[in-house]
């Protein structure tokens, strides 16, 4: 579906470890589910060394999690945070981006 997918020189997969934490902090904080944006953060910082060596990353969001996980051997319990793509770009140039205004995206309260 992505045409960079098929031009990738590597992939990178991150995964969901449940943590394990002390049972003091676990009863304060283990109802807390906090693994989702931990995973954001840590591919949007993978994403952005990677931009600052030179390069390019694409973030998928639709892919066949049981083939993935078949051929890297990836139990099927396991959940996915993040696949990334990563290569140098053929074109170094960021393409123009079309977005819309932010007083349509967000609201300051």
């Amino acid at each position: 579906m992505n045409p960079y997918a098929m031009q990738a020189k590597a992939f990178v997969v991150i995964l969901e470890e449940h943590a394990t934490l002390m049972p003091a902090l676990a009863a304060l904080v283990d109802s807390q589910y906090f693994a989702k944006g931990d995973l954001g953060a840590a591919a949007a910082y993978f994403c952005l060394e990677a931009e600052s060596q030179g390069l390019g990353t694409c973030q998928f969001g639709v892919y066949d999690r049981s083939k993935l996980g078949k051929v890297l051997g990836i139990p099927e319990e396991k959940q996915y945070g993040a696949l990334i793509g990563i290569g140098y770009p053929a074109k170094p140039e960021t393409r123009k981006k079309a977005r819309k205004p932010l007083d349509q995206v967000a609201r300051f309260v």
